[in-house]
């Protein structure tokens, strides 16, 4: 079930995380968990968290200035999972080099009450965590978290987790969108779409075509079904929108679309095409030299997962 308190506590942690430990110790303490030991494995990191009640573990995301954790990130061969179903394998090896090293922590915590959370790559391992420790029924709450495994992966996970998955983004956070839904990638757990500092429950399932064309075109855009098998080959160029170079045919063969078929799609503000050359115009801008984010990025900053829920 949802808590509220809960996804403060853990979005905080998530930000914190990327403080040095005895910074991360002071908040901690604050917070109320006065145990905290730290994990570390190569530029794997983690620390574990607990009070005389509960308990939980937050990963440590994506530091934009250090090489190696984007090398992960990139790392996008299948990695597969004892189950038959397939990971990401840069992220897979990051949480399999570490995760021996909680086997003493589980066990002076296997009576209390067990969280996971993380933001950014440390999301992406606290799913993996959550699947690999379904046994201690974690709650899993991540923040602005990439992908990780295929349909097989997120139909596991959920069989496992069921309502315990909480899976936020903040807007049109960038990193929510990769790895590609059109290389196979998929989004499961309860999905909370936050903007304007608030968050709502938006799916519970796992994501298919429409979900992953909201993710890009926001919230509001609806591809009408009788059109969603016409536009599987869009969809996939639309995914591999982080290189324009890639896309520069996409805004006229989608214009070809909503030329033929305009009483079909009802596209609010701006039509679809154009709301597609915003999108690559940001990247361009964010590729040109880097003198500004582009909203997608921004988005990605855990300030805005924490502002999204009440202060404890």
């Amino acid at each position: 079930m949802y808590d509220p308190k809960l996804a403060r506590l853990l979005a905080e942690a998530s930000q914190n995380a990327y403080l040095a430990e005895a910074p991360f110790k002071v908040w901690a303490h604050a917070a109320g968990y006065p145990e905290v030991e730290p994990f570390v494995e190569g530029d794997t990191q983690a620390y574990g968290c607990a009070n005389e009640t509960h308990c939980f573990i937050v990963f440590r995301g994506t530091e934009p200035d250090n090489l190696k954790d984007w090398a992960t990130d990139s790392e996008l061969q299948w990695q597969p999972q004892t189950d038959g179903s397939k990971a990401h394998r840069g992220f897979a090896k990051a949480f399999q080099s570490i995760q021996a090293q909680f086997k003493d922590w589980h066990q002076q915590t296997a009576a209390k009450p067990f969280a996971l959370t993380g933001h950014s790559l440390g999301a992406a391992l606290a799913l993996l965590a959550a699947n690999a420790w379904a046994h201690r029924n974690p709650q899993l709450y991540t923040f602005g978290q990439p992908r990780v495994g295929d349909q097989a992966f997120t139909q596991s996970v959920l069989a496992k987790l069921g309502a315990n998955y909480h899976r936020f983004v903040h807007h049109r956070d960038i990193v929510a969108r990769v790895p590609l839904f059109g290389v196979g990638f998929r989004h499961c757990g309860h999905h909370w779409y936050i903007k304007d500092g608030n968050a709502a429950l938006v799916a519970s399932q796992i994501e298919d075509e429409q979900e992953a064309i909201k993710s890009i075109l926001g919230r509001s855009f609806e591809v009408p079904e009788i059109l969603l098998p016409y536009l599987q080959e869009v969809f996939q160029r639309l995914e591999e929108s982080f290189n324009p170079e890639l896309v520069a045919g996409v805004p006229g063969l989608l214009l070809q679309i909503e030329n033929k078929l305009p009483f079909l799609l009802k596209i609010p503000a701006k039509p679809l095409f154009m709301r597609f050359q915003d999108i690559l115009q940001q990247f361009s801008n964010q590729q040109g030299g880097g003198r500004s984010l582009s909203d997608p990025v921004r988005d990605h900053s855990p300030i805005h997962y924490v502002s999204a829920f009440p202060p404890l």
